[in-house]
């Protein structure tokens, strides 16, 4: 009976989610997906994650740029579902494709994601540089970073972080600007 009871509870503990509990700032390695968790629900057992490195692209290129919907400001991965219906758009939002390019469940973050990262990119940025990954850049107007949340025909959301608070901006689609990528887990 004793040992029933305890099959029993560690069943239940799975079923609950005892699983590993992450605080803003810890380094995320699970089944080869790598990250720095910039944050946290349900006590720590979600969360989201930022990818250990970036690059510098446009939100959209080519002819014919216009407004394609992805307007969400809290959720960029319904904002990438919006791309995706959009034809070619591994080649007309290279932004995005390089997100997805990270591997499953990655996504370029909507603008209010992005105002998270910056609320903790202290945090955020001293676990990027000791796991020796490139840290968000934080020094001003030349390091801007696109947000997946769009704001009309030629524009989309990008910011600077900043100590004092992320300074979202109306940019220009086709202009380059930094790429982070962020994931669910």
């Amino acid at each position: 009976m004793k040992r029933m009871k305890c099959l029993l509870y560690v069943c239940l503990a799975a079923l609950v989610g005892c699983g590993t509990k992450y605080s803003v700032g810890d380094y995320y390695e699970v089944e080869g997906v790598r990250g720095v968790v910039f944050s946290v629900t349900d006590g720590g057992r979600h969360g989201k994650i930022l990818s250990l490195d970036e690059t510098s692209l446009p939100w959209q290129t080519g002819r014919g740029i216009n407004v394609v919907g992805a307007a969400d400001q809290a959720d960029g991965a319904a904002n990438l579902e919006v791309i995706k219906s959009q034809p070619d758009w591994q080649e007309r939002f290279p932004a995005f494709a390089w997100c997805v390019e990270q591997g499953e469940g990655w996504y370029l973050p909507a603008v209010n994601e992005m105002a998270e990262i910056n609320a903790n990119h202290e945090a955020v940025n001293a676990a990027l540089v000791a796991a020796q990954a490139t840290p968000l850049e934080t020094q001003g107007v030349t390091f801007l970073y696109w947000s997946s949340t769009e704001t009309g025909k030629y524009g989309a959301s990008g910011g600077w972080l900043y100590s004092k608070g992320f300074e979202p901006s109306e940019e220009i689609k086709n202009y380059s600007q930094h790429v982070r990528a962020v994931r669910a887990f």
